[in-house]
């Protein structure tokens, strides 16, 4: 028997096929060909250990968004830093292809009926996105991981509020979320929801930091996800009105809410989306608390 999808990985021609495809989908080029001649399956998922050089990037970017506050959602102390111990890519291609899909519908939303407030890096200067905040090179982390892989493009464009954000969790559900997706029946079952049944990111490991759990060797574990905010609808009021902010951005012309708790608590701001498919798990960080 002829093993198809070993022979069309080795003929240039279907190689290049292959290629044209990826880019169809919006694909990175390091998702690997067999992913693609794969069904859309858990064959289709597939994880790679990133080399030492990446690590120390996650932690600049770590080092680099981390505050020591606390909030009522962090158990035990606070760590003075959290250390990098190794990082994951992931490989999902339907998730991702869904990602792809999600974010180019809004993005055609937010061109057809510009709002004031829609985009996050056009309020006052201090509220642009921390994670876009340069790294000891020079450059902001997008930029940097785009180098390393020869994209073509930027992984995430603030024009349309893309950004790359914080979810911490037990291990187990980092885990799951990377190998499945996120779900929104599970939201809020490792804190409250302030701002509704979403999922929620932050631009803070801090933050992020507060809701994750050590595993058997001490290790905890965060993703690091692509996440399209879209047309955002900015909350800094202490106590929000939570059906009005998720009716608003589930059928409103809004995408996401951007509540400010670090301009009204001095603690920290978190995105929610109501929407799994506004959200990629595309790291999963590996890290120790510093006391």
């Amino acid at each position: 028997d002829v093993d198809v999808r070993a022979w069309a990985g080795q003929e240039p021609k279907f190689q290049e096929a292959i290629k044209v495809y990826k880019e169809l989908l919006g694909l990175p080029p390091y998702f690997e060909n067999e992913q693609v001649l794969s069904k859309i399956s858990k064959s289709s998922v597939k994880k790679e250990l990133l080399q030492n050089t990446l690590c120390e990037v996650f932690q600049e970017l770590l080092d680099a968004t981390y505050r020591r506050v606390r909030t009522k959602d962090r158990r035990g102390d606070v760590p003075s830093r959290l250390i990098v111990k190794e990082a994951v890519v992931v490989k999902n291609l339907p998730n991702f292809v869904e990602y792809v899909r999600r974010r180019e519908e809004i993005r055609k939303q937010c061109q057809e009926r510009p709002h004031p407030s829609t985009l996050l890096n056009q309020l006052e200067s201090r509220s642009v996105c921390k994670t876009f905040a340069a790294l000891p090179s020079g450059k902001p982390f997008h930029q940097v991981w785009r180098e390393s892989h020869d994209l073509p493009n930027d992984p995430v464009d603030a024009g349309i509020n893309e950004f790359y954000l914080f979810h911490g969790t037990k291990p187990s559900s980092a885990l799951a979320i990377a190998e499945g997706d996120f779900r929104l029946d599970l939201a809020g079952s490792n804190a409250g929801t302030l701002y509704g049944r979403g999922l929620y990111f932050s631009e803070s490991t801090g933050k992020s930091d507060e809701y994750a759990t050590e595993d058997s060797r001490g290790l905890c574990c965060m993703l690091v996800c692509r996440v399209t905010l879209g047309r955002l609808l900015y909350s800094d009021e202490e106590y929000p009105n939570t059906n009005d902010l998720v009716r608003r951005c589930t059928r409103g012309e809004n995408h996401s809410v951007l509540g400010d708790r670090e301009k009204i608590r001095n603690t920290f701001r978190e995105m929610i989306v109501y929407d799994t498919h506004q959200a990629y798990p595309e790291f999963v960080v590996w890290y120790s608390r510093e006391m």
